[in-house]
């Protein structure tokens, strides 16, 4: 999957946000920097996972660029083992995404 070559650098309060959304204390990193985890689009927001949950919900809080700070269920496609790769991987994206899943 060709991969969004945005990047974005998040406010100390949007991280607060994801922290407090997720039930996490992280410190804030004011030098972070996010890359978009969507595949390559035309549309005008990017998202990144920021935070996971503290639970085996396997939900993940993404900072979406224009939109804020959402918590969404992941995406449950699996790719199953091939020849060269015994493994059984989930897609790392959100569950609803459009275009290519996105493999670890």
């Amino acid at each position: 999957m060709k991969h969004c070559e945005d990047q974005f650098a998040p406010p100390p309060e949007m991280q607060t946000e994801a922290c407090q959304v997720a039930g996490v204390e992280l410190d804030v990193d004011p030098a972070l920097v996010l890359r978009c985890e969507l595949g390559a689009h035309e549309g005008p927001d990017h998202a990144a996972g920021i935070v996971e949950a503290q639970d085996h919900s396997g939900r993940m809080t993404w900072v979406w660029w224009r939109s804020g700070v959402d918590v969404r269920d992941p995406c449950m496609a699996r790719r199953f083992g091939e020849v060269e790769r015994l493994d059984n991987v989930v897609c790392g994206l959100f569950a609803g995404h459009e275009g290519e899943h996105a493999w670890p």
